[in-house]
């Protein structure tokens, strides 16, 4: 498919032949956007200038057999509604997102394969950070448990000599990531 500027309206279509080429013709000069997909391939984009009476040609490459993730986010006594759920490369990039519906289930899809960080936030529940391995193909299907009512980290922060340090920088880290960051009050204290 073939899209003008920011439409979400298809400016042409084509099917490509046994050797992988298509042809869209009778396009207006300016900026499109071709994408490319077909089942069981990610989607490929890319930016495409058309100049009049000028062939503009743009190659894809699609990733075969894209990842499901599928799962339900439960609490101790019922499912969870709303909980927050990424799927985080090793460099920190969200490649995929969902929340959770009324029934506590989820669907994440067209995931490359690999490894990634499963993170799960839900409001008055502790979250959750687990690893999963997307295959080729697979739907991937996981039961998350989350506990209820994170607990609190209270404390006093002094020197040597007992006397109390505000300001201090209090950092909590999960999983050598930092998840929450406070600063001491006058009298050192602190609380999470």
């Amino acid at each position: 498919q073939l899209f003008f500027g920011t439409s979400v309206q298809p400016a042409g279509r084509a099917v490509t032949n046994n050797a992988g080429v298509y042809v869209i013709n009778g396009l207006s000069p300016g900026q499109y956007t071709v994408s490319m997909t077909t089942p069981n391939y990610n989607t490929f984009s890319a930016g495409a200038t058309i100049q009049a009476n000028a062939t503009t040609t743009v190659d894809g490459f699609l990733l075969s057999n894209p990842g499901v993730l599928t799962g339900r986010v439960n609490g101790p006594n019922d499912v969870i509604s709303g909980a927050s759920i990424k799927v985080v490369d090793v460099n920190g990039t969200v490649i995929g997102s969902a929340v959770s519906n009324d029934d506590g289930t989820f669907f994440i899809g067209n995931l490359p394969v690999g490894t990634y960080a499963l993170t799960i936030v839900a409001l008055d529940f502790q979250s959750e950070t687990e690893g999963i391995t997307i295959t080729p193909g697979e739907t991937l299907n996981i039961s998350i448990n989350l506990i209820p009512e994170p607990g609190a980290i209270t404390g006093i922060v002094t020197d040597e000599s007992g006397d109390a340090l505000p300001g201090a920088v209090i950092n909590v880290l999960l999983n050598n990531i930092i998840i929450a960051s406070t600063v001491t009050e006058q009298n050192g204290s602190f609380t999470f």
